[in-house]
Protein backbone atom coordinates (compact mmCIF):
# COMPACT_ATOMS: atom_id res chain seq x y z
CA UNK A 1 0.00 0.00 0.00
CA UNK A 2 1.55 3.85 -1.00
CA UNK A 3 2.03 6.26 1.95
CA UNK A 4 -0.84 8.28 3.20
CA UNK A 5 -1.24 11.14 4.80
CA UNK A 6 -2.31 8.79 7.86
CA UNK A 7 1.25 7.80 7.90
CA UNK A 8 2.83 10.65 8.15
CA UNK A 9 1.08 11.94 10.76
CA UNK A 10 1.68 8.77 12.84
CA UNK A 11 5.30 9.04 11.83
CA UNK A 12 5.43 12.32 13.68
CA UNK A 13 3.31 11.41 16.38
CA UNK A 14 5.28 8.14 17.03
CA UNK A 15 8.64 10.62 18.20
CA UNK A 16 6.41 11.46 21.22
CA UNK A 17 3.82 8.98 21.66
CA UNK A 18 4.04 5.28 22.92
CA UNK A 19 3.51 2.52 20.28
CA UNK A 20 0.09 1.34 21.44
CA UNK A 21 -1.10 5.14 20.98
CA UNK A 22 0.00 5.27 17.61
CA UNK A 23 -1.89 2.59 16.95
CA UNK A 24 -5.10 3.17 18.96
CA UNK A 25 -4.58 6.98 16.60
CA UNK A 26 -4.29 5.20 13.61
CA UNK A 27 -7.39 2.80 14.24
CA UNK A 28 -9.23 5.60 15.05
CA UNK A 29 -8.50 7.90 12.44
CA UNK A 30 -9.48 5.15 9.55
CA UNK A 31 -12.94 4.87 10.98
CA UNK A 32 -13.28 7.77 10.99
CA UNK A 33 -12.01 9.24 7.76
CA UNK A 34 -11.61 5.69 5.49
CA UNK A 35 -12.70 6.71 2.25
CA UNK A 36 -13.26 10.34 2.75
CA UNK A 37 -12.29 12.65 0.18
CA UNK A 38 -10.29 15.12 2.66
CA UNK A 39 -9.00 18.59 1.78
CA UNK A 40 -6.40 19.40 3.88
CA UNK A 41 -5.43 23.18 4.30
CA UNK A 42 -2.72 24.83 3.49
CA UNK A 43 -1.81 27.34 6.44
CA UNK A 44 -4.36 29.16 8.42
CA UNK A 45 -4.52 32.46 9.52
CA UNK A 46 -4.13 31.99 12.61
CA UNK A 47 -1.21 30.36 12.52
CA UNK A 48 0.52 33.36 10.14
CA UNK A 49 -0.89 35.74 12.29
CA UNK A 50 0.39 34.16 15.64
CA UNK A 51 4.02 34.04 13.29
CA UNK A 52 4.03 37.40 12.62
CA UNK A 53 3.38 38.83 15.90
CA UNK A 54 6.15 36.82 17.70
CA UNK A 55 8.37 38.38 14.82
CA UNK A 56 7.54 41.31 15.63
CA UNK A 57 7.48 40.98 19.56
CA UNK A 58 11.15 39.48 18.84
CA UNK A 59 11.96 43.18 17.30
CA UNK A 60 12.19 41.90 13.86
CA UNK A 61 11.25 44.57 10.94
CA UNK A 62 8.18 44.46 8.97
CA UNK A 63 10.08 43.05 6.20
CA UNK A 64 11.47 40.42 8.28
CA UNK A 65 8.40 39.27 9.84
CA UNK A 66 6.82 39.21 6.84
CA UNK A 67 9.24 36.68 5.18
CA UNK A 68 9.40 34.85 8.44
CA UNK A 69 5.64 34.29 8.55
CA UNK A 70 6.05 33.71 4.73
CA UNK A 71 3.50 35.90 4.01
CA UNK A 72 3.53 39.18 0.95
CA UNK A 73 3.57 42.57 2.26
CA UNK A 74 0.17 43.21 1.18
CA UNK A 75 -1.12 39.78 3.48
CA UNK A 76 1.20 41.21 5.88
CA UNK A 77 -0.67 44.04 6.38
CA UNK A 78 -3.99 42.50 6.34
CA UNK A 79 -3.27 40.38 9.12
CA UNK A 80 -1.61 43.62 11.00
CA UNK A 81 -4.94 45.33 10.41
CA UNK A 82 -7.40 42.68 10.98
CA UNK A 83 -8.91 43.13 7.75
CA UNK A 84 -7.17 39.43 6.45
CA UNK A 85 -10.58 36.42 5.63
Amino acid sequence: MADDIVHAFLRRLAQWAPPAEVQRAELEFRQEWGGANVYVVKDSKALKTQALAGSLAAGASLREAFDIAGVSRRTGYRLLSGRCR
